[in-house]
């Protein structure tokens, strides 16, 4: 993968993960003490950002600075099952539900999807 492609899946992850947390861009940007711009080219993968500037980013988005790089499947466990890139939102907004609203929602999904019988 490229360094292009590498700063999209990154920023397309911040931006999901930013949007799960109910924070705009300008409140994003005031928080880590940087411009909605800087935030923004992140986001669209225009820009890299320094380590510094991404741990902020995960402090403020309630997440460990691990977790705002975990967009890949880890390489050391190529066997793990992969979700199209897609879904990625979708585990964004998981973050930090408990695990009765996501076995709510996974019922939920299930009956949608037609793989669960109705009683």
């Amino acid at each position: 993968m490229d360094s292009g492609e590498l700063r999209r899946r990154f920023g397309r992850h911040v931006q999901g993960l930013r949007e799960a947390k109910g924070l705009t861009q300008e409140q994003l940007a005031d928080r880590i003490g940087r411009s909605v711009d800087t935030v923004g080219n992140i986001e669209r993968g225009v820009n890299a950002t320094r380590i510094e500037i991404a741990h902020r980013i995960a402090t403020e988005l309630g997440v460990g600075l691990s977790d705002l790089f975990a967009f890949e499947p880890r390489p050391d466990n190529p066997a793990a099952p992969t979700m199209p890139e897609e879904a990625g939102p979708l585990f964004d907004l998981l973050r930090g539900c408990d695990g009765e609203t996501i076995r709510g929602l996974t019922e939920l999904v299930r009956v949608g999807l037609g793989l669960t019988r109705r009683p």
